[in-house]
């Protein structure tokens, strides 16, 4: 039995977090300009200007979360031999 303030398994919660990423499903407010704007333009009740900023934020997180998809899709012995790869580029066009 789940208590009256707790959220029910398996539904994701938000926490807004200004510092450093940690674990878990994080809304990264790390710009407190961005944050601040959006709680006056809410407050403003400026419903349309609210909708394109959480548009907006939604969309990079979308785009981040496909990056991440792809990425997984890489094979690990691929990622590797591209890291070895890039050494040695730099390592050759460095000066003695």
């Amino acid at each position: 039995m789940t208590r009256v303030h707790e959220p029910p398994d398996r539904v994701p919660t938000w926490r807004m977090d200004t510092t450093e990423r940690t674990d878990g499903l994080l809304l990264n407010g790390s710009d407190p300009e961005w944050v601040a704007d959006l709680l006056d333009t809410m407050a403003e009740g400026d419903h349309d200007a609210t909708a394109e900023a959480l548009e907006g934020l939604a969309r990079r997180l979308r785009k981040a979360a496909k990056a991440k998809h792809m990425l997984g899709q890489v094979p690990a012995a691929s990622i590797c031999l591209a890291f070895e790869l890039r050494q040695s580029r730099a390592k050759a066009t460095r000066c003695p």
